[in-house]
């Protein structure tokens, strides 16, 4: 992970915690550029000078509002801190808005890493009277995992069929992200992370990009007053590495979670239902870490959908291709998704998303089979979808119920998430 051995013999200072901050007689953090400088790596000093030249760039753009998008991986955590770094050497800073587009199935060490570093950014704003304020969104009800899956029969997200990344990360965002003022997008796009997104981002640059020396922007969406940009774009993956253990935690940046979280690895983290690849070797190394995690669960449930959802008994036949899950699949799929939340301690799935799942079984039930069966008439399988554990028959009419099956909002600003424990800020 390392890029030489010249990082190898740094030593690795005790971060500063927020205790320290707050305290009474406490100083001033010292930036980033007063860490650096006492770092042997002049490769990595010259990255840092060429973050700056693009955030110098940016701010002779006057834009009022800066955005990152964060996830809580090195990249976007290094963009983060780069940004509140420049922006606490500035007269008049313009609004900061970190943006973390929480999708309610992160792997849950990558969720807590995320959440204890906006904790730790949310408090460093305040602290030092910046224009900074974390927002943490959600997919509406309607988008989420299984909603989509189990309630209305989506089978599981495959390259051809991405359903999931648009639904439960990009849509969320973009009420946040998007308000009409002039804005500057900070991402940590970086070349050399794939062959498919350096030719993209090589790409850009003749299709409306602004590309110079170690500098790249892209203009958003006609009228969305948007502009992105990308500081860290030059930077190399080892030298990421190297700033976030080295340089960060010397300047109070609390970054040794997220080191710790990939190890001496190259892994790539995402949500822990992950269809999109075969085998998920991000949980299977997480795993053998520590067999006796609730990880181990999570993964095999994953598995078995990834195997079950393809065998033709659980699929629906439509127009020569199979199609959606069967119901009597999604129901099993839902009663193990409940026994997984008991063996592991772990909330999966929120209140509101069962009573939509029911709702979505009850509609397709009422359509396939013509007016909805009352009393004594109801199947078996109706029954079972409105009884179990103790929830009411679902009715949009039903006194008392009515606003469970209101149109829910597009995004949900700093709600705790339905995953035990939550760490993210609200």
């Amino acid at each position: 992970m390392r890029c030489s051995a010249v990082a190898a013999t740094a030593s690795l200072p005790t971060p500063i915690q927020l205790t320290q901050l707050e305290s009474a007689e406490r100083k001033r953090v010292k930036s980033l550029y007063e860490a650096l400088g006492a770092h042997p790596d002049k490769e990595l000093r010259v990255l840092f000078e060429k973050s700056q030249r693009v955030f110098d760039e940016i701010a002779t753009r006057h834009l009022p509002r800066w955005v990152v998008t964060f996830s809580g991986g090195k990249d976007s955590t290094l963009t983060a801190l780069l940004a509140v770094d420049y922006l606490a050497t500035m007269d008049s800073p313009p609004h900061l808005d970190i943006v973390y587009s929480d999708t309610l199935l992160e792997i849950p060490a990558m969720r807590r890493a995320a959440g204890s570093f906006l904790h730790y950014l949310r408090k460093f704003g305040t602290m030092e009277a910046l224009p900074i304020r974390v927002r943490v969104v959600r997919p509406k009800v309607d988008d989420r995992f299984w909603v989509r899956m189990i309630g209305k029969g989506y089978p599981p997200p495959k390259p051809k069929f991405r359903w999931c990344t648009r639904r439960l990360k990009i849509t969320p965002a973009a009420s946040s992200v998007t308000n009409g003022k002039p804005t500057a997008v900070l991402t940590g796009v970086r070349y050399g992370e794939s062959t498919q997104r350096t030719g993209r981002l090589v790409a850009s640059c003749t299709t409306g990009g602004e590309c110079g020396q170690d500098y790249w922007a892209q203009s958003g969406p006609t009228g969305s007053n948007i502009t992105y940009f990308a500081p860290i774009i030059e930077w190399k993956t080892c030298k990421v590495w190297d700033f976030l253990h080295f340089v960060a935690p010397r300047a109070g940046w609390p970054t040794q979670d997220v080191y710790a979280l990939y190890g001496d690895t190259s892994l790539r983290f995402g949500c822990w239902t992950c269809t999109l690849v075969r085998r998920d070797k991000t949980m299977e190394a997480l795993v053998a870490r520590d067999p006796r995690s609730p990880l181990a669960e999570l993964n095999k449930f994953r598995n078995e959908i990834l195997v079950e959802s393809a065998l033709h008994k659980n699929r629906l036949w439509r127009r020569n291709h199979w199609a959606g899950l069967r119901i009597e699949f999604r129901q099993q799929l839902l009663g193990r998704l409940k026994t997984l939340e008991r063996s592991t301690g772990m909330q999966l799935l929120s209140r509101e998303e069962e009573f939509e799942i029911r709702r979505l079984w009850v509609e397709y039930l009422a359509h396939k089979r013509g007016p909805k069966p009352k009393g004594s008439h109801k199947s078996a399988l109706t029954q079972r979808v409105a009884s179990s554990n103790g929830l009411p028959w679902p009715s949009p009419t039903r006194t008392g119920h009515a606003d469970v099956w209101r149109a829910q909002p597009a995004v949900e600003d700093h709600r705790a998430a339905p995953i035990g424990n939550d760490p993210l800020p609200r």
